[in-house]
């Protein structure tokens, strides 16, 4: 193995289902046995992550593909380039509407992404507002709702607000009843079901293409500084996915 430039690492993540390949790296040593001494580091919010991966406070984290794209253009506000060596996840994303929303829409479980959107839409014409969240401005959960709802009506999908909320936040927020749907990575959709306050009405792979959910990223920087680190990092990880 080439000597490593940095033994030391933080690496971020948000608690969700694709983040699992760290945390069983971590749990049986594989981290250590590439070299790697890490710690993870447990985030509050999507923004949280990317700030303290772009300026330096973590060294890699499980970020969504989307903020990749968006640093290289700068929308992120912030333009520091991230670069990523692996996939952790692909289009995992859900839509679930509250339970009180899905019975006044009739929603079955039969009904297809585009049945179900054209429900919702029909229910927002008939001048009734309705909340809806994603994690992140940069993301496939942002993409996929407005998609989703594209599927009944392109220029209210285009117009309508969304919130943005951090992902372990989205039950509550729906069962409080500041928002009334989410999209969102597992396992939040399934937690809304089993507390019995949100139904599943769609999934990502039925609205959007097979794209990448979430990555491992650093920032090209950190890429040219520490190539050695980032391959064992990697590698690491790989083989807690297999």
């Amino acid at each position: 193995m080439n000597l490593l430039e940095k033994t030391k690492i933080q690496l971020g993540y948000i608690p969700l289902l694709d983040c699992i390949a760290l945390l069983w790296a971590k749990q049986r040593g594989f981290f250590e046995e590439f070299g790697l001494d890490v710690t993870l580091v447990k985030e509050a919010s999507w923004a949280s992550l990317r700030d303290r991966l772009a300026f330096g406070v973590l060294d890699a984290a499980h970020c969504l593909s989307a903020m990749l794209p968006a640093a290289a253009i700068a929308d992120d506000q912030i333009g520091i380039p991230l670069k990523t060596p692996l996939v952790l996840s692909i289009n995992r994303a859900y839509i679930s509407l509250s339970q009180s929303l899905s019975y006044t829409l009739s929603i079955q479980s039969t009904d297809s992404a585009q049945i179900t959107a054209q429900k919702l839409v029909k229910h927002i014409h008939q001048q009734r507002s309705v909340s809806l969240a994603h994690v992140f401005k940069h993301s496939i959960h942002h993409y996929c709702l407005r998609e989703w709802l594209a599927l009944a009506d392109e220029n209210l999908a285009h117009d309508i607000m969304l919130k943005t909320l951090p992902p372990p936040y989205l039950v509550e927020a729906l069962s409080s009843g500041h928002i009334e749907g989410f999209c969102v990575g597992e396992p939040w959709n399934t937690q809304g079901e089993i507390e019995g306050v949100s139904q599943i009405v769609a999934s990502s792979r039925d609205i959007i293409p097979a794209i990448a959910d979430k990555v491992l990223a650093v920032t090209e920087e950190w890429a040219l500084k520490y190539p050695n680190s980032l391959t064992a990092l990697t590698a690491a990880v790989i083989k807690a996915q297999k």
